[in-house]
Order: structure tokens, then sequence, then C-alpha cells
């Protein structure tokens, strides 16, 4: 808790399912439901691309960036249709 009732967190990682089903099932035994969700993990990079051009850091952007929020939605979406959110 951070001061305030309203107020709280789950730490986890978006490019680990498991993770992101956690946070969902905290949230939905914490409030009951999910109306809305913010999807904002992500990283990025930058510099002359075929100066810097790293596959391994390239990899993780898309892990992070894409399914980062392919793993969220995944455990989000039935929760979010039951709400109509």
């Amino acid at each position: 808790m951070l001061g305030n009732d309203n107020v709280h967190y789950v730490t986890g990682e978006a490019t680990v399912e498991e993770d992101c089903s956690k946070i969902v099932e905290f949230t939905m035994k914490k409030f009951g439901r999910i109306d809305i969700a913010v999807l904002s993990a992500g990283i990025g990079g930058h510099g002359i691309f075929n100066e810097t051009i790293d596959v391994n850091m390239l990899k993780k952007m898309m892990d992070v960036n894409l399914y980062g929020s392919v793993n969220m939605t995944k455990y989000l979406v039935p929760h979010l249709r039951k709400a109509k959110g």
C-alpha cells in the first residue's frame, strides 16, 4: 500500500505470461472487475540503424513492446468483455 487504500501495485514482467496472469488475478480478487487497461510497458532505442543494429536488442524490444501487450491482453479480454469495458 502506498499510503492510500485505493492505490495498489503488483510487480511483474510483461514478457512473462505467468506474471501477466498474476496481475489480472490480483485485480479481479481486489476489485471484482476490470473496466479499462492501460498497457504501457515498452522500451526503445535510438541511433543510426546500420551503425547500431543489435539483433538481440531488437528482439528484446519486440518481446516487451509487442508480446508484453499481447500477454496482458490474453488475460484481460475475458474480464473486459464481461464488464463491457
